[in-house]
């Protein structure tokens, strides 16, 4: 919301040119397409993570790699700041 109207259209338009429309089968699964799995590195066993108002779905590796990464005392610090 921050954004300018300009760049804001466009980076909204960038981001869901990508998307597509899926249902979930019987046992509620559903089917990434090939080309978003191999822009997202997505490979064999993924994660599921709620990020507020949506999921975001990574590749365990990554995922992991990630979170490892994280130094606790820092966010613990950027949590304090927040007020929580």
């Amino acid at each position: 919301e921050a954004l300018p109207e300009v760049t804001a259209r466009r980076t909204r338009l960038m981001i869901f040119a990508s998307a597509c429309e899926t249902t979930a089968d019987s046992q509620g699964r559903i089917l990434i397409p090939q080309r978003l799995c191999q822009h997202a590195g997505l490979k064999k066993n993924l994660i599921t993570v709620g990020a507020g108002d949506h999921a975001e779905i990574w590749d365990e590796d990554t995922w992991l790699a990630m979170v490892a990464g994280i130094d606790s005392e820092e966010m613990k610090q950027t949590l304090i700041g927040l007020g929580f």
